[in-house]
């Protein structure tokens, strides 16, 4: 795997988050707030797509995440992953405090589909992560994957990024900290050498 972007958003607040940032069209804002992403519309869905690398399709997003505590199906804090221009269409892993509160689904062009719901543990500060290989899609909570993989093929392309659902929960909301977006592949291969045969010279006696 290959780190192509990070962002621990140690920088001034802005609204919506600055850098190499862009907000999913037709859904709400991410803003900096604090020194970490924070969410900016309690009760509607967030998402933002990093834009500070060339990504390709197989790729994954992931960040510290926390908050967005709601105990409603699919309704808390997560990441996204080939977030698309057009709007509202992204794969996203949400995180909520329900007794099944892992959750993961997509949205194509506006129109929401459920994918499914597990439990996994987690806490606040843990490291969320979401990857798409191919058709294959993976959720992970501090690096222990979230049940079996499973395979979609409704978004091919696109960028990671953050995203909330419908967190209704807690006066501050979700946040995100130390983001990292990244691809499958194995860096530069090592360069080999080949020695060549030796030539044989005939030696005049």
């Amino acid at each position: 795997m290959s780190i192509l972007a990070t962002d621990n958003f140690n920088r001034a607040n802005a609204n919506p988050i600055d850098g190499a940032w862009a907000t999913i069209t037709s859904e709400q804002p991410i803003c900096i707030s604090s020194n970490v992403a924070r969410e900016t519309s309690l009760g509607a869905d967030c998402a933002s797509r990093n834009t500070g690398a060339t990504y390709p399709n197989d790729q994954y997003a992931q960040a510290k995440c926390s908050g967005g505590n709601n105990s409603s199906a699919d309704e808390g804090v997560g990441m996204l992953v080939r977030g698309a221009s057009a709007a509202r269409t992204y794969y996203r892993l949400i995180m909520s405090q329900g007794s099944t509160n892992a959750y993961l689904s997509k949205k194509v062009s506006g129109t929401y589909t459920n994918i499914w719901g597990r439990v996994k543990a987690w806490a606040d500060g843990n490291t969320i992560r979401l990857e798409a290989q191919g058709t294959t899609l993976r959720g992970f909570v501090n690096g222990s994957q979230i049940g079996a993989d499973q395979t979609d093929s409704a978004i091919a392309s696109g960028n990671p990024g953050l995203a909330t659902s419908s967190s209704l929960s807690g006066a501050t909301g979700a946040t995100w900290d130390d983001f990292e977006g990244g691809d499958f592949g194995t860096g530069v291969p090592a360069l080999t050498m080949t020695l060549a045969e030796p030539v044989l010279m005939d030696t005049p006696f």
